[in-house]
Formats: structure tokens, sequence, C-alpha cells
């Protein structure tokens, strides 16, 4: 009697810890998800910079300074929100 019960609990809690698990993972992938969000517009920035960049560059600085540097601000502000997290 003493043996069918010890396994009963053992199964039970083998099976708590599973769902524990689960639990863990989801709460982990939200976590990351909340995170990826301000990567990505970060990325976009960056980006936007880059294409400003080629086209002053290409312009011989005749061209697009001023947008580059709005942008440039645009993307450092993006960057303090990230670090802020």
């Amino acid at each position: 009697m003493a043996l069918p019960l010890s396994a009963l609990l053992f199964l039970g809690i083998d099976g708590a810890y599973e769902k524990q698990k689960i639990v863990f993972n989801y709460v982990r992938i939200k976590q990351n998800g909340a995170i990826m969000a301000p990567i990505g517009d970060i990325v976009h920035q960056l980006q936007r910079e880059r294409g400003l960049s080629s086209i002053f560059l290409n312009a011989k600085g005749e061209k697009g300074r001023q947008e580059l540097s709005e942008q440039r601000l645009d993307t450092d502000r993006r960057i303090a929100i990230f670090n802020e997290l």
C-alpha cells in the first residue's frame, strides 16, 4: 500500500513541477517580448539613419544635412528609452 501511494505522490509532484516550468517559460517569453519591441524600433531608426547618411554622403554634404541631424537625435532618444528599461 505504501509503494503505490509513494508512486502516486511522486507522479503528482512531478506533474506539478512540469506545469510550473511551463508557466515560468511563458513568463520569460512575455518578458522577452516586452524587450523586443524597443529593440526593433532602434533597429528601424538606425536603418533610417543609415539611409539618410548615404544620401548625405552621395550628395557630398549638399543634401540631407538637416534630416540626418534630426534622425540622429531621434535614434539617440530611442536608445535612451531602451536603456531606461
